[in-house]
């Protein structure tokens, strides 16, 4: 017993050091040198098997950056707030997005950690394309993880998936939503669009992307699902009060797909104060399998 206990002790100190030894970590604090440069800090500091940043600071003014933050991901990055949550706020300035693009087919992964985005606007301009969040593939192999985020109070798009790939069937999770929480956001919070050509509507196996959302609180938002070819699992989480965004060709205020979906999975969910003043329905898709 004793030697297996000893030989355990070794094992975790043996893990630890290999950690240490094979990943890179950063702190980033407001208005220093590496934010205003985080995207060469980034971009330029994956060179080990993982990098961490640490916003360690309260409060991130993200309206000093530039329109576009884009990275490039070649390793692993996890980006990771203070244990009390650290707020990115765009100040209802005129932002682009913050864009990750996946190219190495290593199936790397991106994960945010503690973080708050609100305030993010276009100044009620319509721009194609923008949101808080574009991760960019062109492999299936990839994974982009969140845990313990906030978006609130932001009054364009949040999080946009664009995929272009020719393996069509995905039997493995690539996102991962965990105990976060979306509360008063004016516009459409997901979007996952693919190559168009690439999309085939006769291929009941067609299925690009599986995002799952565990433990997360939707209140007061707008059009919330948009999704192509894909399979959504809700697990424990709570709606209240969902209505229509202002795009006047949304159709749905929940789910909504124009290509062939695979599957809408709800487990232990809530729906609370779902008054629609709007006359759409709740989820419209073609071919839809529905838990």
């Amino acid at each position: 017993m004793m030697l297996n206990k000893y030989l355990f002790k070794i094992c975790i100190i043996a893990l630890y050091f290999y950690i240490k030894a094979y990943s890179k970590e950063i702190i980033i604090r407001n208005k220093s040198e590496n934010f205003n440069n985080i995207i060469e800090v980034i971009n330029s500091n994956q060179i080990d098997d993982k990098l961490i940043v640490r916003l360690v600071d309260s409060y991130y003014d993200m309206s000093v950056l530039n329109y576009n933050i884009e990275f490039s991901i070649i390793t692993d990055v996890i980006i990771i707030g203070n244990e009390n949550i650290t707020t990115l706020d765009y100040g209802y300035d005129r932002r682009g997005q913050i864009r990750f693009n996946y190219s190495s087919n290593k199936f790397e992964t991106v994960r945010l950690e503690n973080l708050r985005f609100q305030h993010y606007s276009t100044n009620h301009e319509f721009i194609q394309g923008a949101q808080i969040i574009y991760i960019f593939s062109t492999t299936n192999k990839f994974r982009f993880d969140m845990e313990n985020c906030i978006f609130s109070d932001n009054l364009y798009r949040l999080i946009q998936y664009d995929i272009i790939s020719t393996s069509q069937s995905q039997s493995y999770i690539q996102s991962s939503i965990s105990n976060c929480t979306f509360k008063n956001n004016q516009e459409r919070l997901f979007r996952i669009a693919h190559n168009e050509n690439k999309i085939n509507e006769a291929n009941d196996d067609y299925n690009k992307l599986i995002i799952k959302m565990n433990n997360c609180t939707f209140i007061n938002n707008k059009s919330l699902f948009y999704p192509e070819s894909s399979s959504l699992y809700f697990e424990n989480c709570y709606f209240n009060n969902i209505e229509k965004d202002s795009d006047a060709n949304t159709q749905i205020v929940l789910y909504y797909s124009t290509k062939l979906s695979k599957l809408l999975s709800f487990k232990n969910c809530f729906f609370e104060n779902i008054k629609i003043q709007s006359k759409i329905p709740l989820i419209d898709c073609k071919g839809l399998i529905l838990e």
